[in-house]
């Protein structure tokens, strides 16, 4: 379907004007959708802070089973005193684990 410009001459069309308009729809559509949410997930999991307390007195515990213990999805195992980064992570759990005795000293979320 050839297209006559103002100077009469004429260009033709390569692909149908329906097909250029549905095109732009799902452009224009693709662009406004949202991402999923996060699952809570063992990876995305957010730290309970009442089961990261009654962490505090036991034995060292590993990462796996903080996590099972807490739903955190990350485990920052520390000594007390050690420098640490203070961005907040509401999946993170940290553990204090005195070296001398073994036992959690302080566990917290973020």
């Amino acid at each position: 379907m050839p297209i006559r410009s103002s100077r009469g001459c004429s260009m033709p069309l390569k692909y149908p004007l329906p097909v250029l308009v549905a095109i732009g729809t799902l452009l224009a559509l693709a662009a406004c959708t949202q991402a999923p949410a996060p699952t809570a997930t063992a990876e995305t999991g957010i730290c309970n802070p009442d089961a990261a307390r009654r962490l505090v007195g036991r034995p060292r515990i590993t990462d796996d089973e903080a996590k099972r213990l807490t739903g955190a999805g990350s485990v920052r195992q520390i000594t007390p005193g050690q420098p640490v980064i203070q961005n907040y992570s509401n999946t993170r759990l940290t553990i204090e684990t005195d070296p001398a005795t073994g036992r959690i000293t302080a566990a917290s979320c973020g």
